[in-house]
């Protein structure tokens, strides 16, 4: 049956066409136009590749969180993981892991209540990591500043979240064990924000940049402006730190979650064809500008050197393996939610069928090549 759409498929890309060609083609056109006006380059700096050994006595945690939703007739069954990675550089290490599930009534918020939910356990798992193994550098996949962003909910999973971020932070500041968060954020225009506000640039170019993430323009740079890189086995670069949110952001954040700090925030790229990661701290409001930009090169440092694997994914590896190890695989919630829906039916009879039954797309035989 596929084949009958065929020709309007073929119709609306012939028509698509030409107006994707001129939106690329109007962005080609001023890219270096863009850079020079934007002062990136003022931002950027070269990174040695460091030699894992110069880090050997450093201890890392690494966290991060998976989830699996199964959607029924009237609930929702959940299965959430988390992993906490603690070992020394370049040696093996150990995990903390914890797990949960269960059923939500099915409506709006569910999802979101399964995602707070996912973060809750993530940040316990990491907090449990910092005061037990105290390492010197807790790295959570994901960024801490957006996760201080999140618009109230009035759910009790959203104050749950709330809560666990807080100690978290707190715990990490008490111990001594730098909170770091690393996300391969390719839709985040932070950095741009800046350099715009920063430089004042002209109207036509800001439009332009808000066409493009901060990724995709720290790509650009590096194509246009570092020529030599595209011959180099090894690129590794960074920005200088920044502060993507106003007094007034920081204001509303503190009102709202009671956290009192400053996300200083950067980005480095580990190697030559893995993304731009967005990367941000904690800092307290008396640090200067001299001390952010000091930690943040030594932070970017060490997540170069733990992105140098044999693949060049270009991503820390301890966050590789928490996230490996806590994926919820599609076949483990179908099971969960089967174990659940027998077990409801052998305590309740049919009386809950309507609620802890499969949806009918999900009992509808295959589709038909």
């Amino acid at each position: 049956m596929a084949e009958n759409y065929y020709p309007i498929w073929s119709r609306r890309i012939e028509e698509k066409r030409g107006e994707i060609d001129r939106f690329v083609r109007s962005i080609n056109s001023n890219i270096d136009k863009i850079l020079d006006e934007s002062e990136l380059g003022e931002l950027i700096y070269a990174l040695d590749v460091e030699n894992i050994l110069k880090f050997k006595k450093t201890t890392l945690g690494a966290v991060d969180g998976g989830e699996g939703i199964q959607e029924l007739t009237g609930v929702a069954v959940y299965l959430i993981r988390a992993s906490g990675l603690y070992s020394k550089v370049g040696s093996g290490g150990e995990f903390l892991r914890d797990l949960d599930l269960g059923v939500f009534p099915l409506d709006r918020q569910t999802k979101a209540k399964v995602q707070f939910k996912r973060a809750t356990i993530e940040f316990e798992v990491a907090r449990r990591l910092a005061m037990e193994k105290k390492p010197d550098y807790l790295l959570m996949d994901g960024s801490l500043l957006v996760a201080t962003e999140i618009d109230p909910i009035h759910i009790n999973e959203y104050r749950l979240y709330i809560a666990a971020l807080r100690a978290l932070i707190e715990s990490c500041a008490r111990s001594g064990v730098r909170l770091v968060g690393v996300s391969e954020d390719s839709a985040s225009r932070g950095l741009i924000n800046f350099l715009k506000e920063r430089n004042h640039t002209s109207h036509s170019i800001n439009k332009l940049m808000s066409s493009l993430t901060d990724s995709s323009l720290i790509q650009f740079f590096v194509q246009r402006k570092m020529p030599s890189a595209g011959k180099k086995k090894d690129v590794s670069i960074a920005t200088e730190a920044f502060l993507p949110v106003s007094d007034k952001g920081r204001d509303w954040i503190k009102k709202n979650t009671g956290i009192d700090k400053l996300f200083s925030t950067f980005y480095v790229q580990a190697t030559k064809f893995g993304k731009s990661l967005r990367v941000d701290f904690p800092a307290d409001a008396d640090w200067d500008d001299k001390k952010i930009q000091k930690e943040s090169k030594t932070i970017a440092t060490l997540l170069v050197a733990m992105s140098q694997t044999p693949r060049r994914y270009g991503y820390p590896f301890p966050l590789f393996m928490a996230h490996q190890d806590a994926e919820v695989p599609r076949k483990l919630i179908e099971q969960t939610s089967l174990l659940i829906e027998k077990q409801i039916f052998k305590t309740w009879s049919g009386e809950y069928v309507s609620m802890y039954s499969k949806k009918r797309r999900d009992s509808r035989p295959a589709d038909f090549d």
